[in-house]
């Protein structure tokens, strides 16, 4: 009951705005018509204005839940792609780190290895 009262209520606010426009509208254009005195002030304005004395589906604003759901669901994959692409970019920079942590380990053992091997040599 009070969701379908507030429905009619806010697509009969929204009807108004919409008549209130089209009135302003046809008075502008019935004053511009005046003042240009071309005498198409009644043809053009009047067209437009007929179709508008209804309420129409648009007024009530209907918000369809299934629309909703797919726009957050598209909404939320690209977060969660953003969200991967991002912790992708983290770990491989640690994995790079890692890397360059065990190439400098690795490089300093071989050194190692090399200046005992010329200790050795040099003891023989």
């Amino acid at each position: 009951g009070g969701l379908a009262v507030r429905l009619v209520d806010e697509a009969v606010s929204r009807f108004a705005t919409r008549m209130g426009r089209a009135v302003q509208d046809q008075a502008a254009d019935e004053a511009e018509g005046t003042a240009k005195a071309t005498g198409h002030s009644g043809s053009g304005s009047d067209g437009g204005f007929q179709g508008e004395t209804q309420l129409t589906l648009y007024d009530f604003d209907l918000e369809d839940p299934f629309e909703r759901q797919q726009v957050e669901a598209v909404r939320q994959a690209a977060a969660e792609e953003e969200q991967s692409a991002e912790n992708a970019k983290v770990l491989s920079a640690q994995q790079r780190r890692e890397c360059e942590e065990r190439e400098r380990e690795q490089a300093e053992r071989t050194r190692r290895q090399r200046q005992a091997l010329g200790e050795l040599e040099g003891m023989i």
